[in-house]
């Protein structure tokens, strides 16, 4: 069942001068997605391609890759992208290998199909790359379906129907991560197009490139937006993360040095090595970033 809950949107002041991107841990893990535990405040969840680990639980064995469902170890992943918190206990994996969704049930530790059919891909799903909740409509998800250059509308309510809310293959070529704007609610998609962005207006329901000034994205992962107008991107294939003013459309700050490392240091000398996803731990004002090499963080200003 899907359990109702209030989106509260907390304002992230990231640094534009003094700021540092550090260690956290994880370090050798490759880390492909990340998200505060809603159960637990301050604690996360987080995949690997092969894995998902949950209340200390690693579900799934790294560099082992397969879709059948089971229990804790028994159960196998194929390329885990992203995922969601439908309630406490309930998590949507997007299983892009495996060309389906899946679910985790916390209480039973079990992972069963959820949408799709795993291990084949269709018109349903090819490669669902990252899962959303829709902050305005709970009983909603969104999917962005890398291998049908689509966005996909799920309906939990009505027995988990899926519709094509967007589709194309130039303005949303391979869509990977998603993001919800905090008060129009309006959808902003990574995308392997010459922008690297694109916007799906909901209260139109239309479909546009976003183009920022002077932004050259390589292969943009991960968003996240840190107030109304303030969009984070992680760019896997630059080794850094853009600092977007979306109401002048131009770029407030590139964060690392785009060499690719592991260096701790302020926003101009520090390293990352593939950023793949943002998340925020909103007690203590901290930003997490997923990354090839571990988790590393940016503390935002009080």
């Amino acid at each position: 069942s899907c359990t109702k809950f209030f989106h509260v949107f907390f304002r992230f002041i990231l640094p534009t001068s003094g700021g540092n991107v550090t260690t956290r841990d994880l370090i050798g893990q490759q880390v492909s997605y990340i998200e505060e535990d809603m159960s637990a405040p301050n604690s996360i969840i987080y995949s690997t391609p092969n894995t998902l680990t949950v209340d200390n639980i690693t579900y799934g064995i790294e560099g082992t890759s397969g879709c059948q469902n089971g229990s804790r170890e028994d159960v196998r992943f194929s390329n885990v992208t992203g995922f969601t918190q439908l309630n406490k206990s309930a998590i949507i994996i997007a299983d892009g290998g495996c060309a389906c969704l899946r679910l985790l049930d916390r209480e039973t530790t079990n992972t069963s199909s959820f949408l799709g059919h795993c291990g084949k891909p269709t018109i349903e799903f090819r490669h669902p790359h990252s899962v959303i909740r829709d902050q305005s409509q709970t009983e909603r998800l969104y999917v962005s379906d890398w291998g049908n250059d689509s966005i996909k509308l799920v309906n939990i309510s009505q027995r988990n129907s899926i519709s094509i809310l967007a589709q194309s293959t130039t303005l949303l070529h391979n869509p990977s991560g998603m993001t919800q704007h905090p008060t129009t609610f309006d959808l902003y998609i990574s995308t392997n197009t010459k922008e690297g962005l694109a916007l799906y207006e909901l209260s139109t329901l239309s479909l546009r490139e976003l183009k920022i000034a002077e932004l050259q994205l390589n292969t943009p992962k991960g968003l996240i937006f840190i107030a109304d107008n303030e969009l984070l991107v992680a760019d896997y294939g630059a080794n850094v993360l853009q600092h977007i003013d979306l109401s002048t459309k131009t770029v407030i700050q590139t964060i690392c040095s785009r060499e690719e490392g592991g260096v701790d240091g302020n926003f101009t000398q520090c390293q990352m090595e593939k950023p793949t996803a943002l998340a925020l731990i909103t007690d203590n004002s901290v930003l997490l970033i997923a990354t090839a090499n571990g988790t590393r963080e940016i503390r935002g200003e009080l």
